[in-house]
């Protein structure tokens, strides 16, 4: 097995981005307090209900969203694509571009080591096992990839020397 999705993935990822939204409204509200002679107590009170509001609809949302993939891995209702991987393009360790595209079986998959979202991100910048060549199965939700694994069914002709 390669990679499969599980909810400790999407509790990590949620919960880094909650925490950075935060952190960012308590930097604002720090800014504002340090001026606070020019600011009424009620705007603070406004924007604290708000970045509360914020974070807590971003972790039912991003949780909601993670279940829902996790469910589709677990009930394998997710579109299976087994073959050889023929790599379209690679990101750069730096990211800013469009993502690892591979192909396999015929179906073009993207991902990217820099997306926030659900499924597997380990490109080959950042030793990922879906290089050109490797024979693997994978299971594509929504079109990200929620379980990878070796596969032993690709014909030898399809296999790179």
């Amino acid at each position: 097995m390669i990679y499969e999705l599980g909810l400790h993935e999407c509790s990590t990822d949620t919960l880094t981005i909650a925490v950075s939204v935060f952190g960012a409204t308590l930097g604002v509200l720090g800014l504002l307090y340090r001026l606070r002679r020019q600011v009424h107590r009620w705007a603070m009170v406004a924007i604290v209900v708000v970045a509360v509001s914020a974070v807590a609809s971003l972790l039912v949302h991003e949780r909601a969203e993670c279940d829902e993939f996790v469910a589709a891995r677990v009930s394998n209702s997710c579109t299976r694509y087994s073959g050889v991987v023929h790599v379209l393009h690679r990101e750069h360790r730096a990211g800013h571009d469009q993502g690892e595209q591979i192909e396999v079986g015929g179906h073009q998959v993207s991902f990217s080591h820099f997306s926030g979202q659900p499924g597997y991100k380990q490109t080959l910048a950042y030793d990922g096992s879906l290089g050109e060549g490797a024979c693997v199965d994978l299971c594509v939700y929504r079109g990200r990839i929620v379980r990878a694994s070796r596969s032993n069914t690709c014909e030898p002709e399809d296999v790179l020397p």
